[in-house]
């Protein structure tokens, strides 16, 4: 039996049509064909997956896989008269990583009877113009590419119309850019029916090529029946509506057993799997990372490694194991109750670290995503109360606006590529501080 993960993820979608008898010559599966593409360009690219959905399509066994690699292009902000350059998802960190290898493959799909996902064909194109024009200088009109066929003209024009403008958020903003970068960036676009992949020779190349590679083939209708049950195009999208719990990871470590399971059994094996792994995010901030604002205060993903000095804030469901200079806010994982309660709780919450920071003492905070989300909007909140612009510390700042508030969270976002505070999110800080 050949493993294909759109088997698994049909069988999550739609167990009614699964059948785990697979034909032994089934090796165009959207997984093998980024593994063959990895393997095709290893010589001078490594892979990442674009977060959340290209994560389902990459085996961890792929040589040139690098899943500490954050890439979180969203498609919204590609969509249609909606084109922008996010200062919240920069994704600026990848530029070191351009540069070590010469060029980045990044794993998408999209379920929307496309071939290639917005993010894919409009965010990542308007990245590289936006990102190489700050800082080569050159025009971002002249920089725009986008896919073949898949942008019309006028859409086109319309996007290479916003790209002066994005080039100076990006400018004018305080996120740092790697100014090692030498020449612009390029996308280029595959796709399991691209028939001639691209040669490249890095010695003569006058781009760094970044290739947006769509796993899933592009079917009309979305489904596509066969022998097994029916092949879903993108349906590692969304897998909150359909995985019960697995992810990415258990689902690599245990593909075996997944796809050998019966759709009467699935659920329960899938409960099982996980109740055996401590599961973590996909994304986190890492541990004990003093970076930013000198150590005053910092995002962490747990409790592990956090000096036993540093006082520490956790917003989770389950109390920490210390007790000493600890402050626990009982949170739910994700909910909209979670939001409510977290701004009620917040002035509290700056008390217990303004008190620490007067002493001179070093706070850390995490949450139950990771150190990604509340955790790093608090330290929005206490960069922006307690530290100036040039990040000194001050009693309290009483003049706060938005720009305020926005360098603030780009100079987390500089430290901590990862972190991503949720629409709603920063608007309780925002609701908060003014």
């Amino acid at each position: 039996m050949t493993v294909t993960i759109d088997c698994i993820l049909s069988l999550c979608t739609f167990f009614s049509l699964f059948t785990p008898q697979f034909p032994a010559d089934e090796d165009n599966s959207d997984s093998q064909f980024v593994d063959s593409l990895g393997r095709h360009y290893s010589d001078y690219s490594v892979v990442a997956a674009n977060q959340r959905c290209g994560v389902w399509y990459i085996n961890p066994k792929l040589e040139n896989y690098r899943p500490d690699i954050y890439a979180y292009f969203k498609s919204t902000d590609g969509h249609t008269n909606a084109w922008s350059f996010s200062l919240r998802r920069p994704n600026l960190h990848l530029i070191e990583h351009i540069l070590e290898c010469k060029g980045l493959i990044i794993v998408d799909s999209t379920r929307r009877g496309k071939r290639f996902p917005d993010a894919l064909s409009k965010t990542i194109p308007i990245w590289c113009a936006v990102v190489s024009s700050a800082v080569l200088g050159i025009p971002a009109e002249d920089l725009l590419y986008t896919p073949p066929n898949a942008i019309s003209e006028s859409e086109k024009q319309a996007i290479k119309d916003g790209l002066p403008t994005w080039r100076e958020w990006l400018v004018n903003s305080a996120l740092q850019l790697n100014k090692r970068l030498d020449k612009p960036l390029r996308p280029i676009f595959i796709h399991p029916e691209t028939q001639f992949l691209p040669d490249f020779s890095t010695s003569t190349l006058d781009f760094y090529p970044i290739l947006c590679v769509s796993a899933s083939r592009y079917i009309p209708d979305q489904i596509e029946r066969r022998s097994w049950g029916e092949y879903v195009q993108g349906s590692g999208d969304d897998h909150e509506l359909w995985a019960k719990g697995l992810t990415p990871e258990a689902f690599w470590e245990n593909q075996d057993e997944l796809l050998s399971c019966s759709s009467e059994m699935l659920n329960e094996c899938i409960v099982e799997i996980m109740s055996e792994r401590q599961t973590h995010s996909t994304k986190d901030v890492g541990s004990a990372n003093r970076t930013f604002l000198k150590g005053a205060i910092y995002p962490s993903s747990s409790e592990a490694g956090v000096p036993e000095d540093d006082a520490f804030v956790a917003l989770t469901p389950n109390p920490p194991s210390r007790s000493k200079n600890t402050m626990h806010i009982t949170l739910p994982k994700s909910s909209k109750q979670a939001q409510k309660e977290f701004l009620a709780k917040l002035p509290s919450i700056v008390d217990f670290i303004e008190r620490e920071l007067n002493k001179g003492g070093h706070v850390a905070i995490c949450d139950a995503n990771g150190g990604t989300d509340l955790a790093s909007v608090v330290c929005v909140a206490i960069a922006t109360l307690f530290f100036d612009e040039n990040g000194e510390k001050i009693s309290r700042n009483t003049n706060i606006t938005k720009t305020a508030i926005n360098m603030r969270l780009q100079w987390l976002i500089n430290v901590y590529p990862s972190s991503n505070p949720s629409r709603v999110s920063l608007k309780r800080l925002n609701d908060y501080l003014m």
